[in-house]
């Protein structure tokens, strides 16, 4: 009875197993799917919605920005009159955002020091006198030293509470890539609190915004924001605690305004999340139950039709087990049941027959499948194939039916080594030597390849202990022997030309620091060091390895050698400069080493010891020939004055002086070349505003009389061109000084000295005009018998090979523009 109760407890199992499994993994399967799929959509459909809102909000913080860069640029806004500055700032305060609203509170700008220009709040009107210096702001020293739009992060206004920001652009100027100015703005961020609080997401679920200190800045609801509340998200998208409990599915997408990032963050209930995952449960467990009612029956009916006619085959089988082998089992059915009670009684019969055999050879076969992952091959005492393997027929090129019973010897090893090998078998298997247990070998497959192989031997004995045949396991080792040789072959060419280099070569160990090979230029230099430490014998007075070792330099942080690395030294033991290139490399027994190759660079080192020494004696020189020309002109410049002095005409008197303003125009000139860093050029600006100084002295006008614009860019210009446009300007200002301004007429002069690029040619203009009493229209200039203006003609066409205009309107302006020559170096 304890058996058949144990079947028919498995025959239940088994029918609701077999029944309920399937459908349990089918639905197992079906609400993960289910489960993934809602959560891939809500995913999905949450990132849709905060990509949309990350888009509304940097659009609009984007359009603000790009709007304040034209603005500034259309208009060159920090070099326009200040009621015009005023104009322009109150158009881009005036930007509209989302919802039509006004979303700048407060816009500056600030000059290149920091210093506030004008300032234009919604709230408060701002007098010359409440302008401040930003200087130290952080709105100010970020896109002043960057170059780049400022964005802070976002803050709250103590008295309203609503979220601000600050966004600043630095004004540059399109010449000279300076910094002019600052051009800064307060925003008023609520306006993100209307996109969050018009979001539809489900029934239940909500969105708001975390800045990078966790704390909520737009919520629907405006109270969370105003409470400070702080939450930190979860690191992945999925199900968790969300901001005000309960669990939900919270998913997060982040928005860049800047260098900072915030977190858009949506929840969605779990209860509304995973509803299409409860129904899928649901249906499933009905079906789970209504296949668990049918299994139970179907069980019934199986143990009614097999348990019975089991329990009769069991017990014959139970006295058999025992030993009693004259049990048969009664047939008393001629269905499948009474058939295999029928071959039980012929299998018990043939058992009895087959258990001694078994015995004998079970030994045999255990040693086969033993040795059965390798070659496995039995070579009988005639010489003959007794067993071979798949992976033996697979090496040798056969099947197993083409190797077994073939002569080992004649038909798979080569003709040069079969009569030796055959020979020491035959001897082995007759007692006369010992075996060998390794040996290596070739045998030769059906195409004629050779493969080596190494072998592991054993042998069989019969009760006698006579040896009746020899069981080998291989493995094929030709690749590998093939590599060391080619490995071998390659490091003796290496070392070969290693040791023919004209330069100072070693190898040494990366962790011991011990030489493993010298060349010979290194034995030559160092005797023979090999053995040695590198840091004893070929660098002096030594406690440790070298500072300026380059290991930690050749080997990456994945273990992998590095590119060549370069340095130079000079050697504490031969006194000589060498040029090094050091590498890891790998060593023949498989370590990384260091190879070294140094070449000598003494007399290159000398050489360039002695051309920078020529050099700086030749830059000296120069300077004191600047200098000394300067001197000189000043010394003519004072012989003119004294000259002057013994004169009575006017005239005379006076182109006493416009030669010694010429001559200091150009002394001028070798005096700034002197102080330059460069001696071939200037910087044409400093010179303008040097010359422009001395004038103003020399002709005595006053600055309530004439003021003087300068519009000059940092410009370097070669000594060849500065002397001429120098005096140029010299003669056109001296003229704007003495006739433009009759009487007590007041007026303004102006220079500009600008860089224009026109197909690859530096093309330079200079403009000198005045809004005086004006050259009269009848008056032709190249005519007048003025040598001053036939200077700057002469200067302009024949020297510069530039184009001179004359434009009479409002006043008198001259307009000089030509291609700089491009000069030879002159050191």
């Amino acid at each position: 009875m304890i058996i058949k109760k144990s079947i028919r407890k498995r025959l239940v199992i088994s029918c609701i197993t077999f029944s309920i499994l399937p459908l349990l993994l089918l639905g197992g399967i079906m609400s993960w799917q289910s489960f993934v799929v809602q959560q891939d959509h809500v995913l999905k459909y949450h990132s849709e919605i905060s990509k949309r809102i990350a888009y509304q909000i940097v659009t609009t913080i984007n359009d603000l920005e790009d709007d304040m860069l034209i603005m500034s640029k259309a208009t060159s806004l920090i070099r326009t009159e200040p009621a015009k500055q005023y104009t322009i700032l109150s158009k881009v305060r005036a930007y509209k955002g989302l919802y039509h609203q006004d979303i700048i509170n407060e816009i500056a700008l600030l000059n290149s020091t920091g210093k506030e220009q004008v300032r234009i709040s919604n709230k408060v009107v701002f007098s010359s006198e409440d302008l401040i210096s930003r200087s130290g702001s952080e709105e100010f020293t970020f896109p002043a030293t960057e170059k780049a739009t400022y964005f802070s992060p976002v803050y709250f206004d103590e008295a309203s509470g609503n979220p601000l920001m600050k966004v600043s652009i630095p004004l540059i100027h399109a010449v000279t890539g300076k910094v002019e100015g600052v051009l800064s703005s307060e925003i008023n961020m609520k306006f993100i609190w209307e996109v969050i609080a018009s979001l539809r997401i489900g029934e239940s679920g909500f969105a708001y915004i975390i800045d990078e200190s966790s704390r909520v800045i737009a919520h629907k609801d405006p109270s969370v924001v105003l409470r400070g509340v702080y939450w930190k998200p979860p690191e992945q998208p999925g199900f968790g605690e969300g901001l005000h409990g309960g669990r939900s599915f919270i998913a997060s997408e982040e928005m860049i305004l800047g260098d900072h990032v915030y977190h858009i963050m949506t929840e969605l209930p779990s209860s509304e999340a995973l509803d299409q995952t409860r129904r899928s449960i649901f249906t499933i467990v009905v079906f789970l139950l209504l296949a668990l009612s049918g299994a139970l029956a179907l069980a019934i009916i199986i143990m009614r039709w097999i348990v019975k006619p089991v329990e009769s085959l069991s017990r014959t089988a139970l006295a058999i087990g025992k030993g009693d082998m004259s049990q048969k089992a009664i047939v008393s059915e001629s269905d499948e049941i009474g058939v295999l009670a029928d071959t039980f009684n012929k299998m018990t019969s043939r058992l009895l027959e087959t258990i001694e055999s078994l015995q004998k050879e079970k030994a045999t076969l255990q040693k086969y499948l033993d040795t059965a992952a390798v070659l496995v091959v039995i070579v009988n005492a005639d010489q003959n194939v007794g067993l071979v393997n798949k992976k033996g027929a697979d090496v040798l090129g056969y099947t197993e039916d083409e190797i077994m019973g073939k002569n080992w010897f004649d038909n798979f090893l080569p003709e040069r080594n079969r009569a030796e090998l055959k020979e020491f078998h035959l001897r082995s298997v007759a007692g006369q030597v010992d075996p060998v247990e390794y040996n290596e070998n070739v045998i030769m497959t059906k195409n004629g390849d050779e493969r080596l192989i190494a072998w592991y031997n054993t042998v069989f004995r019969n009760a006698d202990g006579i040896i009746t045949a020899t069981l080998s396991s291989g493995t094929d080792i030709t690749k590998r022997r093939h590599t060391e040789v080619a490995l071998k072959e390659s490091h003796e060419r290496l070392l070969t030309v290693l040791d023919s280099l004209d330069a100072v070569v070693y190898v040494a160990d990366m962790d011991t620091y011990e030489i493993l090979f010298i060349n010979r230029s290194t034995r030559d230099l160092f005797g023979d060091v090999e053995g040695g430490i590198c840091w004893q014998v070929l660098q002096s007075d030594m406690a440790g390895p070298c500072g300026f070792c380059t290991n930690d330099k050749l080997v990456l942080s994945d273990g992998k050698p590095s590119e060549v690395y370069n340095w130079e030294i000079q050697n504490s033991i031969t006194g000589r400069w060498y040029y090094i290139q050091d590498r890891a490399i790998q060593w023949v027994d498989g370590r990384t080493v260091r190879l070294e190759i140094a070449t000598d660079i003494t007399n290159r080192k000398s050489a360039e010891e002695d051309i920078k020494t020529s050099l700086k004696e030749k830059e000296v020189l120069l300077r004191e020939i600047h200098h000394r020309v300067k001197n000189n002109m000043q010394v003519i410049s004072s012989l003119l004055n004294f000259q002057s002095k013994h004169c009575s005409d006017e005239e005379s008197i006076e182109m006493f002086k416009e030669s010694q303003n010429r001559i200091r125009s150009m002394a001028l000139i070798h005096e700034k070349l002197y102080h330059s860093k460069e001696l071939s050029s200037i910087n044409f600006n400093e010179y303008i505003n040097s010359l422009v100084t001395g004038l103003f002295k020399f002709y005595g006008v006053s600055t309530n009389k004439v003021s003087l614009e300068i519009d000059v860019e940092n410009i370097e210009i070669e000594i060849d061109t500065a002397i001429p446009c120098g005096l140029i300007i010299n003669e056109l200002l001296s003229n704007s000084f003495k006739h433009a301004f009759p009487g007590e007429r007041k007026g303004i002069i102006n220079i500009v000295f600008k860089n224009h690029e026109t197909q690859g040619e530096k093309e330079l203009e200079i403009i000198v005009s005045d809004n005086g009493v004006g050259i009269p229209g009848n008056i032709d200039y190249r005519k007048v018998k003025s040598l001053g203006l036939e200077l700057v003609t002469m200067l302009v066409e024949n020297q510069l090979r530039g184009k001179l205009r004359l434009n009479r309107t409002g006043g008198t302006e001259f307009s000089i523009r030509f291609v700089e020559p491009v000069y030879q170096k002159r050191i």
